[in-house]
Parts: structure tokens; sequence; C-alpha cells
């Protein structure tokens, strides 16, 4: 039993993460839209909060909240970029180009969404 209640746990924090590490979000603004991005790592089970210039291990991934969508990508595992991706949605940015946001469409068209680090 106490294995069935830990599967579970598991399952669920990997679905939704833990409040308790939530920092403050990376504010961006893609196409006239508020995007808020938490960048988690998850190799161990920990839900570590890192920024994009830090090390995102294999078990990373990222959350978006944008345009009443909310995404969770994991980790592409690009070079020399902070990328995430599931397939239908792509986010990412390599210094010093801007972050960019992407969406395959149903016909396979890529649509890009031009984004910006939030000022406000």
């Amino acid at each position: 039993m106490p294995i069935i209640i830990s599967l579970f746990l598991s399952l669920l924090f990997s679905t939704y993460p833990p409040k308790i590490y939530a920092p403050v979000e990376s504010s961006f603004e893609c196409d006239g839209k508020s995007l808020e991005a938490t960048i988690y790592n998850n190799q161990n089970g920990d839900f570590a909060i890192v920024n994009p210039n830090e090390l995102i291990d294999a078990g990373g991934f990222v959350v978006l909240n944008w345009n009443g969508k909310e995404l969770m990508l994991p980790r592409s595992f690009n070079a020399n970029e902070a990328s995430f991706t599931d397939g239908k949605w792509w986010w990412g940015y390599a210094e010093p180009n801007p972050p960019l946001l992407r969406h395959r469409e149903s016909k396979g068209e890529i649509k890009d969404f031009s984004c910006r680090i939030n000022s406000e």
C-alpha cells in the first residue's frame, strides 16, 4: 500500500509542482500578452527552481502561463540554449537572442510568437 501512495504522489507532483517551491516567475510579453515562465530541475524529484543561466538537468521542465494556457514542457537537449518542447509547443532562448515561443499548428505549420522580457 505505501508503494501505491508513493507512486500516486510522485505522479501528482510531476503534473502539478508544489507551490511551496515556486519563486517569482520570469515575466515576458509574447505578442502583447503576458507570459510567466518557471523552470524546474527534477532529476532527483526535488522540483528545484533554476534560472536559464544555471545548469538544467535531464529531468528539467518549464511551466508557462500564457494567453489562458498552462503548458508544462520538458527540457529539450539543444546545445547552447535553454529550450523546452513537447513536440507541439517550443519555448527557449539563447543569449543574446530574445526568448521565442513557437507552436506547431494542426497542418504542420510553425507559428512564432515574438517575445521580450517584461520590464514591469
